[in-house]
């Protein structure tokens, strides 16, 4: 191979490195890498063919072409890759770099995400510029407005009566000032004196609350003590205690029937007209010996013989009552039931009145969920055989039940209730005896079906 050949060749490959260095390092390509669309303006104001196109100040693109349609005008941008994708949705605008900088297209992105993308030739609106002209005119508008305004001023400021009245502002507005100060001066020689006599009160107050300490410490337990006990009767309760006094009325009017029947007994009538007559004279001679008590109060003889007197007024009274309660050897216990049912979220009433005899039988007579369903109750009680069992029979909650008491312990009893005979169910209730007058009840209903649960509290009166 000849000298003249080899330096041919050489020749040959670095031209070939050359075209490689510009065409695919310096990024050039014969085949073109974006795209291209088309944006409507109806003023450019200046742009022109080469000037950049930008979004959020970064440069993808540049102006290809600027055509003439009608009253519009269509920018050609083309966009340098494809993987600037621009939404539709987006603000197309003509910006300057500073006041008198270069035009180009500017391009702000839109927070809809959804917006689909622009495609390539698609025409899209773009967002006319404020042209210079425009700006002038509203600044020479405004202008003239503030002339208006300071030629007004003017006239007022200079109008004596005006200036007049605006010396005589300043000068009250001296004096009110002065004023201001006196009194703010007043004000504090009077806070500062009622802030030594607060100080005063203070120590006095602290010295005698340690004085008292326990004293005190007794008195709040004792109205903390009487608040728990007035919070257990109101509050939530108000409209149950109502309810409560109401239904004491019925139950002592029902009490008044019983024993008017019980006096219409054959057995027994004679024996209650004649305690009750004698209880009638006894009013009536304490009511003659009131009388005479008012007459006669100041002569000391009366006063020792009325004395006397109502002394054995309350020893026939004594006698009578206890005569009368032999006489019945029934005993009469009216309890309210209060409880919170869980299925309704509700506060419920209950009563009864127990009439226990001596022979260890006893009636109920009782209304449940007073003011809404209000269920009756008469049943008919008796001990067993076994000292701690009970059994019953009658009608519970206005239906035919029979049932059966179990105390299993001095404070604890266990009831079991058979209800209907049509739609057959069972009640179970538990009582814990907190005290002589209160009881602590759990009680479940339809415990064959939906199992309503309930608990409260049951005073006997």
């Amino acid at each position: 191979m000849t000298s003249t050949t080899k330096v041919g060749i050489m020749t040959l490959l670095v031209t070939t490195l050359l075209v490689y260095l510009v065409f695919v390092i310096g990024d050039y390509s014969f085949k073109e890498k974006g795209y291209s669309f088309t944006i409507s303006f109806y003023a450019v104001n200046g742009l022109s063919r080469g000037s950049r196109v930008s979004i959020s100040g970064v440069n993808i693109g540049k102006v290809e072409d600027i055509n003439i349609v009608d009253d519009q005008v269509y920018v050609l941008v083309s966009i340098q890759d494809k993987k600037y994708h621009i939404r539709r949705k987006n603000t197309f605008t003509i910006s300057s770099a500073g006041l008198m900088g270069e035009k180009f297209v500017e391009i702000v992105p839109t927070r809809d995400y959804t917006s689909p993308y622009v495609a390539p030739g698609e025409v899209v609106p773009g967002t006319d510029p404020t042209r210079m002209e425009e700006l002038f005119e509203r600044g020479n508008a405004l202008i003239h407005r503030l002339q208006e305004v300071t030629d007004a001023a003017k006239d007022l400021l200079g109008d004596p009566s005006i200036k007049e009245n605006a010396k005589l502002l300043v000068q009250n507005a001296k004096d009110a000032s002065v004023n201001i100060s006196e009194i703010t001066a007043s004000l504090k020689s009077k806070t500062d004196s009622i802030a030594d006599n607060l100080v005063r009160l203070l120590d006095n107050l602290s010295t005698e609350i340690e004085g008292n300490k326990i004293a005190i410490k007794e008195l709040i337990a004792n109205f903390r003590d009487l608040s728990e006990k007035l919070n257990g009767m109101t509050g939530e309760n108000r409209e149950n205690i109502k309810e409560i006094v109401t239904s004491v009325k019925g139950a002592v009017s029902n009490l008044e029937k019983i024993l008017e029947d019980l006096s219409k007994n054959n057995d027994m009538s004679g024996d209650i007209k004649k305690t009750a007559e004698a209880l009638r004279k006894t009013a009536e001679n304490t009511e003659e010996i009131t009388a005479e008590l008012k007459k006669n109060i100041n002569d000391p003889e009366i006063r020792s013989k009325v004395s006397g007197t109502l002394k054995d007024v309350n020893k026939i009274a004594s006698t009578a009552d206890k005569i009368f309660t032999g006489f019945k050897e029934t005993q009469f216990n009216f309890k309210y039931h209060l409880r919170y049912f869980e299925p309704t979220d509700d506060i419920l009433s209950d009563i009864n009145l127990d009439m226990l005899k001596s022979n260890d039988s006893f009636f109920r007579i009782g209304i449940e969920d007073i003011g809404n369903e209000n269920d009756f109750t008469f049943m008919f009680g008796q001990k067993t055989n076994k000292p701690k069992l009970t059994s019953r029979a009658g009608i519970l909650a206005s239906k035919i039940a029979l049932g059966a008491d179990y105390q299993a312990t001095d404070k604890i009893l266990f009831s079991v209730d058979m209800i209907d005979t049509k739609d057959f169910d069972i009640r179970l209730t538990a009582d814990y005896k907190v005290d002589d007058h209160m009881n602590f009840k759990v009680r479940m209903d339809e415990t064959l079906k939906d199992q309503n649960l309930s608990f409260g509290l049951e005073y006997t009166f």
